[in-house]
């Protein structure tokens, strides 16, 4: 493979990940008032890491077959392992960092919702109860008692039993 397909296959292969991080910049410019200040610093600087780390990658895509094309020439120059391990160890530092830096902005700042009451007929109320009821006394609400469940198969004292039908 000649090195320009190199360096356009793997710079299009970070293409996807550069797409979704520029755009959640712009939503997250988008949304930066409903988002509280810390948030949106700790989202901006995830994205913005992320950001680097593809940067980082897709600038290795354009300097490896460089470099390759020169030691093959004999000239003296960096060494292409040493490249490749240092990015790989920033590129891991880098991905988890962001990454976490995101989720961070997305929990943070965050208020609990207020209770919304319930209206209409037949709901139950959403605030505490203010009076509480002893243990031991009977309900005394606006509800019937429930009719005890009457069993079949379990006979009636007053009644006399029944010869089984033969």
């Amino acid at each position: 493979m000649s090195p320009f397909w190199y360096t356009a296959v793997q710079a299009l292969s970070h293409l996807p990940s550069l797409l979704v991080l520029v755009i959640g910049l712009v939503l997250t410019g988008v949304a930066r008032r409903r988002l509280p200040g810390r948030s949106l610093r700790l989202m901006v600087a995830g994205l913005g890491v992320l950001l680097v780390d593809v940067g980082l990658g897709v600038g290795v895509s354009f300097v490896l077959p460089a470099l390759l094309s020169d030691e093959t020439t004999g000239s003296p120059g960096f060494d292409v392992v040493q490249l490749v391990v240092v990015t790989g160890l920033i590129s891991t530092l880098l991905q988890p960092a962001g990454l976490g830096l995101v989720i961070a902005g997305a929990l943070t700042g965050r208020r609990t919702p207020e209770p919304v009451p319930a209206t209409g007929p037949g709901s139950w109320p959403t605030s505490p109860v203010t009076t509480a009821i002893p243990s031991g006394t009977p309900y005394t609400g606006d509800l019937p008692p429930l009719p005890a469940p009457a069993h079949p198969a379990v006979p009636s004292v007053s009644e006399p039993a029944r010869e089984p039908d033969r």
